[in-house]
């Protein structure tokens, strides 16, 4: 057996025996989560490590169907961060675990949980990438607003006087470079 499958080998079998909240502990996750980041980001992984141990750790206290979920899956969405960068932390609004139902065969379920990027963290991933250089916040545009966007004194603007009662969306407004 080579070396690598009896690494993976053997981070299953000390997950399969580790608790949801521990997991991150793990000297084995920890390494690969810090060489991940800084594969990925070009910068060291302590601090980093760190403060998404903690807000993982907590996301798995505050919600126990996210504990429940199998520790591969919650495993895989810890790592998924540190390779796009992202954090756990919930001000940042980058990212949600969210549990959810797999079917196994007959009639057998497993839950696992699933990393889902939200707008702030598309945002982010995409300045990181270098597709956009900045981006507004999006201004949504409802049925007799009264709605201006232009240039004033080389500055993009945007105009906006909401009516009420709110109708019917007619338009969605960004800025962004």
């Amino acid at each position: 057996m080579s070396t690598k499958v009896e690494q993976k080998v053997s981070i299953i079998q000390k997950l399969d025996t580790t608790s949801p909240t521990q997991i991150v502990n793990l000297p084995e996750v920890a390494d690969r989560f810090k060489k991940l980041y800084v594969t990925f980001n070009g910068k060291s992984g302590e601090k980093y490590y760190e403060a998404e141990k903690f807000h993982f750790a907590k996301l798995l206290q505050e919600n126990a169907k996210l504990a429940e979920c199998s520790k591969l899956s919650l495993y895989g969405c810890f790592l998924d961060v540190a390779v796009n960068g992202l954090s756990f932390d919930p001000t940042m609004k980058h990212v949600y675990l969210v549990p959810y139902n797999v079917k196994k065969g007959d009639n057998n379920w497993e839950k696992r949980a699933q990393l889902q990027i939200s707008g702030q963290g598309e945002l982010l991933l995409r300045m990181q990438q270098g597709q956009i250089k900045y981006a507004d916040n999006p201004v949504l545009v409802y049925e007799g607003d009264i709605f201006k966007t232009g240039t004033r004194n080389g500055q993009l603007f945007v105009d906006h006087e909401a009516t009420i009662p709110l109708k019917t969306i007619i338009s969605l407004h960004a800025i962004y470079e």
